[in-house]
């Protein structure tokens, strides 16, 4: 859908609405994965939340943040309880302009060990 750039090109300023979902899911079950100077965002949820899922996920492939997630589930056993758990997965493109966003957010990235 998106042409490949390199992770250096893509650059901000971000729109509001995907900062607000990225932090939101940040502060719930998203993750950072950090590259070299990059960073992603990887996301997970349970087909029980799909609503919330493919919100966030709609938000994110419209403006370029990901590629639309794939509609079959994952599925995994869980360690748990040893069910299975049926779950959707996605992954944000790594962005190095995460890192220079605002004074505020680069203190959060500071305090969490991911910019000097």
């Amino acid at each position: 859908m998106f042409p490949e750039f390199p992770s250096a090109n893509r650059i901000g300023p971000h729109p509001q609405i995907v900062i607000d979902s990225l932090i939101g899911t940040l502060l719930g079950d998203a993750t950072f994965e950090v590259r070299k100077s990059a960073i992603r965002v990887g996301f997970q949820q349970s087909i029980v939340n799909d609503p919330f899922f493919f919100q966030i996920t709609d938000i994110w492939s419209k403006h370029g943040y990901c590629s639309i997630p794939d509609p079959e589930p994952l599925i995994r056993r869980s360690s748990f309880t040893g069910e299975l758990v049926y779950y959707r997965s996605v992954k944000t493109y790594y962005f190095t302009s995460f890192l220079r966003r605002s004074p505020a957010q680069l203190e959060i990235y500071r305090s969490l060990g991911l910019a000097a």
